[in-house]
């Protein structure tokens, strides 16, 4: 095992109370402590210290969609937290180069779309628009791809990168856990006010209307955490099984709050993507070198338990008060559940943006639209990026709608260039969280969300999963060779 062990659950408690600090200088002293994170992060670049920007970069995608009761984003700290990821990204694509990197993401072959997509916005429904927010999300791409290339050279950045990457696994949970018993924070979708009591007396009102309220714990919306914690259980996983090689009660642990957390938010893309994440690790846990075959026994057995377990007891919840139609029509209403058909349940709330995508597609099939607009947007040239949100409903309708065909042949082409890349490199956890990320956008496109829901995804799943790779690399060396990873 990489490292030792109980160093590595002592340092992950003190980032940990370093993450819960952050917090709260979030929380009361909103822009001017987010400045500071900011420059923190932009000077931690070049002395050395990148596994401090990356840790900053990660953290402020996340304070985008945090609670708003707990982090506001409506002033000027809305806008550092949006600036902050673009200027490390910046500064880490200006890094001197150390020559040709050994191991890097497969992500070269998605220069090639946006070209295309630049295009595509020449003449679309709001070119400026588009263009600004081309520019917003290269700027973020390559601060990721070129932020993750030299990572090999510093193992001690690798080890700090896995301790922030689990404290901040946990926090999450942990804080949604505490959130769960603060109606006004963990449910703060259907009762946004401050009053506690107020706030369990109106969910109670919730429940008896037939309603049912839809947990966000320390997330804006019960949707991104349904999808982030699907990442946080991905990864996990892959650390525990990959690095630590055996079961920990720890990770074990949060898996199985995360899970129950994913539950009571209702957030079927969320449950989608955990159930992605556990065939995907499963699978190739069972043919990696670094895991032993008892340990690859203990996974088919539990797997094994799970489903026996998960099968019995939805068939028994179902048949006693239809748990499973309830959780997946979001009603407790039964004359709503007999009138709704399944998929119209499943696919009411997408139709739309189905039906606006494919709109666009038909306007322009070989170039689309352009880059992340829609009709709507015709004419309003002037709004700034910052101001011009949008939802594109399924990724592979978003992109034919926005680049048409020809951006849809060069995004699978991408797609083959990075799986083929992982398998020559061996980058095992980027391909599970790159897929994971790629399962979350069934739902909600929001892979080209820089500033929204798709910049989190992107940097979590690209700097964990790329620094478990390069850990999983180092730990399957012969014990001379391997590098000690964790001191001080």
């Amino acid at each position: 095992m990489v490292g030792n062990s109980q160093k590595f659950y002592e340092d992950v408690m003190r980032m940990s109370a370093a993450l819960v600090v952050a917090f709260a200088g979030c929380h009361f002293f909103r822009a001017g402590f987010a400045m500071m994170l900011a420059l923190i992060g932009v000077f931690a670049v070049f002395p050395g210290k990148k596994s401090q920007a990356i840790s900053i970069f990660v953290f402020c995608n996340f304070c985008i969609l945090a609670n708003p009761n707990l982090i506001t984003k409506t002033g000027l700290d809305g806008i550092i937290y949006r600036a902050t990821p673009l200027l490390i990204g910046l500064f880490l694509a200006m890094a001197p180069s150390m020559g040709r990197p050994v191991f890097r993401l497969p992500l070269g072959m998605l220069f090639p779309y946006l070209a295309v997509a630049a295009i595509s916005s020449a003449n679309g429904w709001a070119p400026l628009i588009s263009y600004l927010k081309l520019l917003n999300f290269v700027l973020f791409f390559v601060g990721i791809w070129l932020g993750t290339q030299y990572l090999y050279v510093d193992q001690q950045n690798l080890y700090k990168i896995r301790v922030f990457c689990v404290a901040f696994c946990a926090c999450c949970v942990i804080g949604s856990l505490i959130a769960s018993r603060f109606p006004h924070i963990g449910y703060s979708m259907n009762v946004p006010i401050y009053d506690a009591e107020l706030a369990a007396a109106i969910l109670g009102n919730i429940s008896e209307a037939g309603g049912l309220a839809l947990f966000s714990g320390i997330f804006n919306q019960s949707q991104v955490l349904g999808v982030c914690m699907s990442c946080i259980i991905a990864y996990l996983l892959c650390d525990m099984l990959f690095v630590e090689r055996r079961i920990s009660k720890f990770h074990v642990g949060l898996i199985a709050i995360a899970f129950i957390e994913t539950y009571m938010s209702r957030a079927r893309v969320g449950l989608f993507s955990i159930l992605v994440a556990f065939f995907m690790v499963f699978v190739k846990s069972s043919r990696h070198a670094q895991v032993s075959s008892r340990l690859s026994g203990k996974i088919r057995t539990a797997v094994q338990l799970v489903v026996v377990l998960a099968v019995i007891g939805g068939t028994f919840f179902e048949a006693r008060n239809k748990a499973i139609t309830r959780w997946i029509y979001k009603t407790n209403d039964a004359s709503a559940i007999e009138e709704t058909k399944l998929t119209n349940a499943i696919t009411t709330s997408r139709l739309g943006l189905i039906d606006e995508n494919m709109r666009d597609f038909r306007e322009n099939k070989t170039f689309g639209k352009g880059f992340q607009v829609s009709r709507n947007m015709q004419g309003q040239g002037s709004r700034l990026v910052l101001t011009a949100p949008i939802e594109k409903g399924l990724l592979p309708l978003m992109i034919l709608g926005e680049t048409g065909v020809v951006g849809a042949i060069l995004f699978v082409i991408f797609l083959f260039s990075f799986y083929s890349g992982c398998a020559k490199q061996g980058l095992v956890v980027s391909s599970i969280m790159f897929t994971l990320m790629l399962a979350t956008n069934i739902g909600e496109a929001t892979f080209f969300s820089s500033g929204g829901g798709g910049g989190f995804l992107w940097a979590f799943c690209c700097f964990g999963g790329f620094s478990l790779d390069l850990l999983i690399r180092a730990n399957s060396m012969p014990p001379p060779m391997r590098p000690i990873l964790g001191k001080r």
